[in-house]
């Protein structure tokens, strides 16, 4: 049967199409946020090092940590999506660095979402105080996002 010559594509072809450009879609999206987030989250942890050792560099000339680091110290690439805290004892010889995220990164996992390290260098996930970093809770999670 002769169809005079009509060309191109039929109902079915198209909507077949567009259920794999669907499935396709449905599985690589979600991938890769998930690879973004985690590029934001290790860069978040190498500024979180770099914050630390200055830390210590300003120790070693002042014999104190106080007023080594501020809000300020963050790349911006890190400050557009993690909030630095900065806690200090009162002695001036022990500090705690936080990042908490903000923007795009909570939708990181739960544990990541707060990123830590303290002055013996020991690094924390899913706490941000020094009271809870502390903690045999902490302890057993530290590792999961570092």
């Amino acid at each position: 049967m002769k169809f005079g010559g009509k060309r191109g594509f039929t109902l079915l072809e198209l909507m077949i199409t567009i259920g794999i450009i669907g499935i396709l879609s449905a599985i690589a999206i979600p991938t890769y946020r998930n690879y973004v987030v985690t590029a934001k989250r290790s860069e978040a942890q190498q500024n979180l090092v770099q914050l630390a050792s200055r830390m210590e560099n300003c120790y070693s000339l002042n014999n104190t940590y106080t007023g080594c680091v501020n809000a300020n110290s963050l790349s911006s690439k890190v400050a557009e999506n993690y909030d630095l805290t900065s806690t200090v004892n009162t002695a001036g010889n022990e500090f705690l660095l936080s990042l908490v995220a903000k923007g795009g990164q909570t939708g990181d996992k739960k544990a990541c979402q707060q990123l830590a390290i303290n002055h013996l260098g020991r690094k924390y996930s899913g706490c941000s105080t020094v009271a809870t970093c502390g903690s045999a809770s902490a302890d057993s999670e530290s590792n999961k996002c570092w």
